[in-house]
């Protein structure tokens, strides 16, 4: 499994990997859990190497191939679907009522972090890239395999 856990509303969000399920867990407890502490599944499209990012009671991944979905974190209903421009090896980032997918050629498609899809807007790097991003002091780090980028407003 290449993904890594995100933890909200007192659960731990995961994929088994290789197309495997999401599953939302209750954590605690030490040794192998009982099934009864996974409080929901998804088993529609999940992603294997980027990890699910949660904005308020909102969920969001984008699969390998580029489909991108919305489920409420809660109970894992699926909100929305779509497909994106190219692959992707990034994990989502959720900042400002927004998310943005990087893609690994560099296209950043802008969304609202929303119960329906509304794409606002794409920016092209001009490289290739399969690094997350990372917010920091106001700033958007992006690393790609010319130069790492510092975006800020």
């Amino acid at each position: 499994v290449i993904t890594g856990p995100t933890t909200a509303h007192g659960m731990i969000y995961t994929t088994r990997g290789m197309r495997g399920p999401l599953l939302a867990v209750k954590p605690g407890g030490d040794g192998k859990r009982p099934p009864t502490d996974i409080v929901w599944r998804f088993d529609q499209g999940t992603p294997d190497s980027p990890t699910p990012v949660v904005w308020g009671e909102l969920l969001f991944m984008v699969t390998d191939r580029g489909v991108a979905r919305c489920l409420d974190a809660l109970s894992g209903r699926l909100l929305w679907k779509e497909r994106l421009k190219g692959n992707y090896r990034a994990s989502p980032l959720a900042a400002e009522g927004r998310v943005y997918f990087v893609n690994m050629t560099g296209l950043c498609t802008v969304v609202s972090a929303s119960t329906r899809f509304d794409r606002l807007a794409e920016n092209q790097l001009d490289d290739d890239t399969i690094a997350s991003p990372l917010p920091s002091a106001g700033r958007l780090y992006i690393r790609g395999q010319k130069a790492l980028y510092c975006l800020k407003k």
